[in-house]
């Protein structure tokens, strides 16, 4: 906040840790740690697994690149597009559709 001057802080983390950070931010504000124009939101997310099934941990050190992550939903995507395009032979699309739509389905998948 003071280096950066920041009025909003957004903590992006897992869903789970919701009431952790709701009562974090309640003490904080209640104490004066944090000024009372500080917004503080906690922006939660589903869980992501490993290969495993298995919840990955991010602090053992069990983390995955975003990009990483987006190039396998992508890549996920495409074998289930072309599976959908080879059952329904009336469906045909370019190469520049299907890659395309690869990629929407990959990123919204993971969103």
């Amino acid at each position: 906040m003071q280096e950066w001057g920041a009025k909003w802080i957004i903590y992006v983390v897992g869903s789970e840790q919701e009431l952790h950070f709701k009562a974090v931010y309640t003490a904080a504000k209640q104490n004066k740690l944090i000024p009372s124009d500080i917004r503080l939101d906690h922006c939660g997310f589903g869980m992501l697994l490993g290969a495993d099934g298995k919840k990955i941990k991010s602090r053992s050190g069990e983390t995955i690149k975003l990009r990483e992550l987006l190039d396998e939903a992508q890549a996920q995507a495409k074998i289930r597009l072309q599976e959908r395009l080879k059952d329904e032979a009336s469906l045909k699309i370019s190469e520049e559709e299907f890659e395309n739509s690869a990629e929407v389905l990959g990123i919204s998948s993971v969103k």
